[in-house]
């Protein structure tokens, strides 16, 4: 029973701790469950909320950020606006990678993708926009379009699908890490050059014979440059 308890924090780990533990009916039950726990936590849980609080905050600290440099490529560009454009464009990439066979001409083939315009546009739907690497001299069908994507440094945190909270908790170590600072697009249409990447495409998209894979990890990624020293 304790294991369920913790699973369900894990869970709802983007929510405020005082709503997760007074507020959740699922994990009242589970509280109310364990004995030993039930009648501790009623009768701290007011002077405990400066400690959850703390945890809160040292929770989405993160401590696993990696800095790392994308190379500059040619790229298949799908873009969408409308209802659930992610997997409308996830499709269109997905049909022209298998045509093409692209995991047998390109094995560093990667995928990127970022909301287009973010969040919406004037009449409230939003859009989604998917980069494929591709050989600089591949021909793309419509409704593709061929770019060039310049690459550069990125601090990179990777999540399961599903956990964009955690974009606030990279956006966060940007500002405060002290040894990187930011270096946006200074464009909101495009999520300001971030950009979250589909983990392991080249496998993914072997694997089905039809329609987007379904990706189980992201990077999400923002843009950064190496603050300057005085000398």
């Amino acid at each position: 029973m304790l294991q369920k308890f913790v699973e369900a924090l894990k869970e709802r780990a983007y929510l405020p701790a005082p709503t997760v533990l007074l507020k959740d009916d699922n994990l009242q039950k589970l509280i109310h469950s364990l004995s030993p726990v039930k009648n501790q936590f009623q009768e701290e849980r007011v002077s405990d909320m400066e400690k959850l609080n703390q945890a809160e905050e040292n929770l989405s600290k993160l401590k696993d950020v990696r800095i790392i440099h994308i190379p500059p490529a040619t790229v298949a560009a799908a873009h969408f606006i409308g209802e659930e454009p992610e997997n409308q464009v996830g499709k269109w990439i997905s049909d022209f990678a298998r045509q093409s066979r692209i995991w047998e001409i390109y094995p560093q083939v990667r995928l990127f993708g970022f909301n287009a315009p973010n969040p919406v546009d004037e009449t409230g739907c939003h859009g989604y926009e998917m980069w494929l690497t591709i050989p600089e001299d591949m021909e793309v069908p419509e409704p593709l379009e061929k770019k060039r994507f310049e690459g550069g440094v990125y601090a990179a945190h990777m999540i399961r699908m599903g956990n964009f909270y955690e974009w606030a908790w990279l956006d966060r170590w940007v500002q405060e890490n002290g040894e990187y600072v930011y270096r946006g697009s200074g464009n909101p249409e495009n999520m300001f050059g971030s950009l979250e990447e589909h983990l392991n495409y080249f496998t993914l998209v072997q694997e089905m014979q039809e329609g987007e894979p379904e990706v189980l990890q992201l990077d999400l990624l923002i843009p950064v440059i190496k603050r300057k020293t005085e000398k």
